[in-house]
């Protein structure tokens, strides 16, 4: 599982910092999807910034063993992107002659990351979270909102990311 961004403060958990919540629905995904599948976990996240004081990943492990009850069996930390969570996940996997995986991440961001774990090296089989959808088209549909807005936001993103890394990783 790769992880989504996190949040540098958390005083409500007496933490400094703690995952988004971003990250925290695809956690959540992957102790639901563990239950059913009885798989060994891999957790992906470094800092990006270096401002940050603890790898994604690392928060990663602390709330899904903590809060899910979920085992984890190797943590990356290394990584800062989508592409570098392949590079390094694949480093640890190869070891341990693991070439097929269940790849977790939201479903916009999953065409790039599939691509990315492929390019490694990896056979992937996607397991998508957080669909975005849209309702029946209304009157109501025209009118900017926050989560309009989100979205907006999360679709340019994901564009601006597939073409950087058509430029950048092939």
């Amino acid at each position: 599982m790769i992880g989504g961004g996190s949040s540098t403060s958390a005083p409500e958990y007496g933490v400094g910092a703690t995952v988004n919540a971003r990250t925290l629905l695809r956690l959540r995904y992957a102790a639901h999807i563990v239950k059913k599948l009885p798989l060994p976990i891999l957790l992906s996240g470094g800092n990006v910034f270096k401002t940050e004081k603890e790898p994604e990943a690392s928060m990663m492990a602390k709330v899904l063993e903590n809060e899910f009850h979920t085992p984890i069996k190797w943590v990356e930390e290394h990584s800062r992107n989508t592409a570098e969570n392949a590079f390094f996940s694949r480093q640890i996997l190869k070891k341990e002659n693991i070439d097929n995986i269940v790849l977790i991440t939201h479903a916009l961001h999953m065409p790039r990351a599939v691509e990315q774990f492929e390019r490694v090296g990896f056979h992937v089989t996607p397991a998508p979270t957080v669909f975005l959808s849209m309702p029946k088209l209304s009157l109501l549909s025209f009118i900017p909102s926050a989560r309009a807005l989100e979205i907006s936001a999360l679709v340019i993103h994901e564009s601006l990311g597939r073409l950087w890394y058509a430029l950048r990783y092939k």
